[in-house]
């Protein structure tokens, strides 16, 4: 049986309010899904959440920064959860939600048909 990781133990343990958040294994790390749109990244210990420009502003003023990873790839639409955020649970379960909205959003645009 594969070692449980306590972050992603612990994040789902803290938004189990939300019905259906779930977390799978991907390329070594997790994403965390609500409603079968993945919000969220758990690497290495760090939470990155989806953000839009107001998010990754709010993100970037508590001092967090985007998802790198292999040689220093960024994903900029991915920040990492600041620690006031993560310590006050109610304040995780408003901004998972908000989250997961900005990344409903996206995936809908992505999918809209082009015009003709």
């Amino acid at each position: 049986m594969p070692r449980e990781d306590p972050t992603v133990t612990d994040l789902l343990d803290r938004l189990g309010s939300l019905d259906g958040v779930r977390a799978r294994r991907m390329f070594g790390g997790h994403g965390i899904f609500l409603r079968g749109q993945i919000f969220a990244i758990v690497d290495e210990g760090r939470i990155y959440f989806k953000v839009d420009e107001r998010l990754k502003e709010e993100f970037a003023a508590l001092g967090s920064g985007p998802f790198t990873y292999a040689l220093g790839k960024t994903i900029s639409t991915y920040y990492e959860l600041p620690v006031d955020i993560l310590e006050e649970t109610p304040r995780l379960i408003e901004t998972a939600e908000r989250s997961w909205r900005i990344a409903s959003q996206k995936k809908t645009r992505a999918r809209r048909p082009s015009a003709r």
